[in-house]
């Protein structure tokens, strides 16, 4: 089994409370399969902006198992502006790098979840949660 990605909006504060069972209810939610770090920063990188701050996850497991990372505004701000043909293209760059090795239309369905939960992120923070 690889690795694992959700991807959810909640406050902040709210978040550093809860524990393991209580963020997989945070919602909204994606399920995102393996669209994790590496797809998300090679995203990132592809609209100038960076995806996570430097340092270790604030939120994890014990042995760190799994751990929850916010993305920095900047990504949440560009995703929130993306255009059904800007997602289409970054799906095709995005695609075919080794750690995804996903169809276009595969990455095309996780961007557009991540367009509509950035766009309603408001004053809340958009999160990856993952577990390996």
């Amino acid at each position: 089994m690889g690795v694992l990605s959700d991807y959810f909006v909640a406050d902040p504060t709210a978040v550093a409370q809860l524990d393991t069972d209580q963020l997989a209810l945070v919602q909204p939610r994606i399920d995102a399969k393996g669209f994790g770090m590496i797809p998300l920063e090679a995203v990132a990188k592809r609209l100038g902006v960076t995806a996570f701050e430097p340092g270790p996850p604030e939120i994890h497991g014990p042995d760190y198992e799994w751990f929850v990372l916010p993305l920095t505004p900047a990504l949440v701000a560009a995703l929130a502006k993306l255009s059904p043909e800007a997602v289409a293209a970054h799906a095709e760059g995005v695609a075919p790098i080794p750690e995804l090795e996903w169809t276009p239309a595969e990455v095309t369905r996780v961007l557009d979840a991540l367009v509509k939960l950035a766009a309603g992120a408001g004053s809340a923070r958009l999160y990856l949660w993952t577990s390996v």
